[in-house]
């Protein structure tokens, strides 16, 4: 993430398992988190284009678009009518395996609008191991926040797990939604 594409981020750099944003002085915990959600909205718009591609080519569908939308209770959505699909901000904090599962989940619902056996079909034969990624987001929590802030009043950190080709949140292992 280069400097000046979020406002009010300064710097941002990994320190073991540490994510450190530098702010500008005086910056509000409403401040912060709205930084640290528009680094991780950044961070899921560039992975999302290229699962999407992928998957399009080998499902046979077209998404006319996509967009990134914060959800409480849903890793994802999709509107078969206008072919756009919603992945959700909390993607970009889990593994790549979850959000590639999400992608092809709402990418076979511009062909199977409902979670009939079709659609289990569908699923099956694009991604076979799509319960793997269903039961991994079923154990996480859609959305959880653990902040802390460093002596130097200008840093807040919020802890992760690198997770190949992603990033991913540590979280506590309860409150999980179920992905049906």
């Amino acid at each position: 993430m280069v400097r000046g594409q979020i406002q009010g981020l300064e710097r941002l750099k990994f320190k073991h398992r540490t994510l450190l944003l530098q702010l500008r002085p005086g910056a509000t915990e409403d401040k912060k988190r709205k930084v640290l959600e528009e680094w991780y909205r950044h961070q899921l718009k560039a992975e999302v284009p290229p699962l999407i591609e992928k998957w399009e080519r080998l499902i046979g569908v077209k998404a006319e678009r996509f967009h990134v939308q914060r959800k409480k209770t849903k890793w994802g959505s999709c509107s078969p009518d206008s072919s756009s699909i919603r992945p959700n901000t909390e993607l970009a904090k889990k593994p790549r395996e979850c959000l590639e599962y999400i992608v092809v989940h709402e990418l076979i619902h511009l062909l199977e609008p409902t979670h009939n056996a079709r659609f289990v079909a569908l699923i099956d034969h694009y991604l076979p191991k799509w319960q793997s990624g269903r039961q991994l987001l079923n154990r996480l929590p859609v959305r959880h926040e653990s902040w802390g802030v460093l002596t130097c009043e200008r840093l807040v950190h919020h802890k992760i797990t690198r997770v190949p080709m992603a990033l991913a949140l540590t979280t506590p292992l309860d409150a999980q939604p179920d992905i049906r």
